[in-house]
């Protein structure tokens, strides 16, 4: 069974290292079997605003749940399990 791996991104200015992350691992899909995002809203607001682009979902990755902060930790971990 491949590596599962899962991407959290807070509403920290930033959003240049997870888009970055994402590009490279999409590069390297045979080391690695699953590939999921979790963001805040306030991370998704960042992201519009740094990266000229509304986030979402692209081919090769799925985005599991859009939250707050609170929550965030919490979900990424179960999805990842399950």
């Amino acid at each position: 069974m491949g590596r599962k791996i899962l991407i959290a991104i807070t509403g920290a200015s930033g959003s240049i290292y997870p888009a970055q992350m994402i590009d490279k691992l999409l590069k390297l899909k045979e080391q690695w079997e699953a590939l999921a995002v979790v963001a805040t809203e306030n991370a998704m607001e960042v992201w519009t605003v740094e990266m000229q682009e509304a986030f979402r979902e692209r081919e090769g990755y799925n985005i599991l749940v859009k939250t707050t902060s609170r929550r965030l930790l919490r979900l990424a971990a179960v999805s990842m399990i399950l």
